[in-house]
């Protein structure tokens, strides 16, 4: 019985999750307590640490103050003006250099924050140099995306990846980095193929030119001292596993101490912390408690096993798996019902690389519909209110498919080599 109740709760979670993105979040917190009126399993608010995993939320909340209060000092409205200037008021050369530090922003910080602070810039500039903005938002969400797919601390699926599976911020970006450049490259030459733009933009962009970054920085001491410790915290990450500490314990102390130094409180950073996100994902790690502890999720693991498919040729069925899976339903959503099955299969003698044919799945996969990432959401969110236009899920698609499915190719060719190369 247990197993139909799990079963109904997980479709409601989904059609919510597909169709009710307002309501998601706390549709799925809610579910996630019925799991436990329900009476599945073990799980009980004293039990929570057994199925909720505190370290990812823990990370996520460190991370989200310190970039709150480095965004209150204007570094990232400085950054963004330098950009321009730095590019000459050449048009492709702009786009380069803003979509390159799209990639390195969301690697290092998180996809929804890094497109929070470029996307009304790149709207800007689309009304200053009189050019659709479609096609600057397009790769944009693909830059956020792809950078944050590098790192494990870029992208939400990433840090639910690696707490799962034990991995340490080093061995995912030696593992991560070279497929996420290379697509991220192929992506920008695509971009930059099919842009046509008037032969008088780079002339309109010269209105940029005009501001002095420096007056964008509303506390030069705040930001100096909050880039150090943030720093600190990237190279805790770079380290923890030599030092033995968790990354969730790095992040908030860096997170406490700047709030210390900024003479900030929580109360006035709560506004910042993505209270949906946190919540969306405590009813997820419930919901995929109770999918194990009925069952399902072992007797998914088996049918795979029962395929026989080879072991190389199971990580590329598993990416487009999670590829596809992330487009339609997203990234976050499909980590998790997949994890506890790439966990199973390797237990049972499966390839270790199964865990970079999820990440890779989650991370390129989610390019493809504009519910796929939650960077996929604000920027169309945005982007509609700005030209006061829908966007049809049709018109996304039409739009990223090609880039998508060739970030997909990249993907696959290196997951090919890579169990070429595993002995």
């Amino acid at each position: 019985m247990s197993r139909y109740i799990v079963l109904l709760l997980f479709f409601i979670a989904y059609y919510f999750i597909i169709f009710k993105k307002d309501k998601s979040s706390v549709t799925t917190f809610l579910i996630g307590l019925m799991v436990g009126i329900f009476k599945v399993g073990n799980l009980k608010i004293e039990n929570a640490s057994e199925f909720i995993d505190f370290n990812t939320i823990s990370l996520l909340v460190g991370m989200m103050i310190i970039i709150s209060v480095l965004k209150s000092t204007g570094f990232f409205q400085f950054i963004a003006v330098k950009t321009v200037k730095i590019s000459g008021s050449n048009i492709f050369k702009l786009l380069l250099l803003m979509n390159s530090i799209i990639f390195v922003f969301s690697a290092l910080l998180d996809n929804v924050t890094t497109i929070l602070l470029f996307i009304p810039l790149l709207l800007l500039i689309s009304d200053t140099a009189d050019i659709p903005p479609n096609i600057l938002i397009f790769t944009a969400i693909l830059s956020a995306n792809l950078g944050g797919s590098a790192t494990l601390i870029g992208d939400p699926p990433n840090i639910i990846i690696g707490s799962a599976a034990k991995i340490s911020f080093l061995t995912f970006l030696k593992n991560m980095i070279i497929p996420s450049i290379i697509a991220f490259i192929t992506v920008s030459f695509y971009f930059f193929k099919i842009m046509k733009f008037p032969g008088d933009v780079n002339q309109k962009l010269k209105n940029f030119i005009q501001v002095d970054a420096t007056t964008l920085i509303s506390n030069y001491p705040l930001m100096i001292k909050t880039l150090i410790i943030f720093l600190g915290v990237v190279i805790g990450f770079v380290v923890h596993e030599y030092i033995d500490y968790e990354m969730s314990l790095i992040s908030l102390t860096g997170a406490a101490l700047i709030l210390l130094l900024s003479g900030k409180n929580f109360e006035n950073t709560s506004k910042d912390i993505e209270w949906d996100t946190l919540f969306f994902f405590i009813g997820l790690f419930s919901l995929t408690y109770a999918l194990e502890v009925s069952g399902l999720t072992e007797l998914i693991t088996h049918q795979f096993l029962l395929l026989e498919i080879h072991p190389k040729f199971l990580t590329i069925i598993m990416f487009w798996a999670v590829f596809l899976f992330s487009g339609i339903v997203g990234a976050v959503p499909s980590t998790m019902i997949f994890i506890p099955i790439i966990e199973g299969l390797i237990n049972s003698g499966m390839s270790f690389n199964l865990w970079w044919s999820l990440a890779l799945g989650a991370g390129f996969g989610s390019n493809l519909t504009p519910i796929g990432a939650a960077s996929n959401i604000v920027s169309v969110s945005l982007l509609e209110k700005h030209t006061e236009k829908r966007l049809s899920f049709g018109k996304y698609i039409k739009i990223s498919i090609v880039p998508t499915l060739a970030c997909g190719i990249i993907a696959t060719v290196y997951l090919f080599i890579k169990e070429a190369l595993t002995v």
